[in-house]
């Protein structure tokens, strides 16, 4: 496997950190963009990218601004359409052929590709969600909340300590050890970036029906993080006449970080490789 890193510059200045995964070999005539979740970076990623590029997808896996490598504020946005735009750039500057190309979206990443398949169905030609962040689990007591929303008029760069445990991501002991020593994970997000994804929450519920595109999501019902019946709800919504749901017993949050990872990105690289063809 062949890793490349890029740098692409955003509409609003920000130098944003790409990584390319390519097999050895000819150049592959197909694409796969992964979509990371919130607080983390793409770099976690390099065992699903060998299997990946294995499978013969040449994988973009993007960090989002304000995460990893990449520029901006940590964990901050001051609309969420900006994690939108920016998906769009690294489209059109990879320039990828919607006919060849598929997404892959997890937790934060995932409401992310949902929005976008509602706003812009003819990105991509097959799409998944793992655990998308399409409503919170975790519980915000309504002092905090209501100091968030005040913060966001005043002081959206405010910063609250994330309320998700470790221990909630993944069974997995090793990932959970090589999680606490990575540098680039951020641990708090801002005001700002909170209610800017509540809002995304709100509009992607109401136009799910706008979604068409084939899409794979695959959930885990012990998810401590996201709300596996809200994933379920918003799934049945969708006009996609090509979808499929997978629910995994006793799974939790980071799907491609679980202990049975191989057999996921194996469904995953195998549902969305019928529908971008190797040739």
């Amino acid at each position: 496997m062949q890793e490349h890193r890029h740098t692409v510059t955003s509409d609003d200045g920000l130098k944003l950190f790409v990584r390319e995964y390519l097999p050895e070999g000819p150049p592959p005539q197909r694409n796969l963009v992964l979509i990371h979740g919130a607080c983390e970076h793409g770099g976690r990623y390099v065992e699903f990218a060998q299997a990946a590029t294995g499978a013969g997808w040449r994988l973009l896996i993007p960090d989002h601004r304000g995460h990893g490598l990449s520029e901006g504020i940590r964990v901050h946005v001051g609309r969420f359409d900006e994690y939108l735009d920016d998906v769009r750039l690294h489209c059109r500057h990879f320039a990828l052929d919607p006919a060849r190309t598929a997404i892959i979206g997890h937790s934060l990443g995932g409401l992310v590709v949902a929005r976008l398949l509602e706003a812009d169905g003819g990105l991509v030609t097959a799409a998944c969600l793992l655990s998308p962040y399409l409503g919170l689990q975790i519980r915000i007591d309504a002092r905090t909340w209501i100091l968030g929303r005040l913060l966001t008029w005043t002081w959206p760069w405010y910063r609250f300590r994330s309320r998700v445990r470790a221990a909630d991501l993944s069974p997995d002991q090793n990932y959970l050890e090589e999680r606490k020593k990575d540098e680039l994970i951020n641990r708090s997000v801002t005001a700002g970036w909170f209610f800017a994804v509540q809002q995304a929450l709100r509009e992607v519920h109401d136009d799910a029906a706008r979604v068409t595109t084939p899409l794979l999501v695959v959930q885990g019902d012990q998810d401590r993080v996201v709300t596996p019946q809200t994933t379920i709800d918003w799934f049945h919504k969708i006009s996609s006449v090509d979808r499929q749901l997978e629910i995994l017993p006793g799974h939790l949050h980071e799907l491609l970080q679980e202990i049975d990872r191989q057999q996921t990105a194996q469904l995953v690289l195998d549902w969305l490789g019928k529908r971008v063809p190797i040739a």
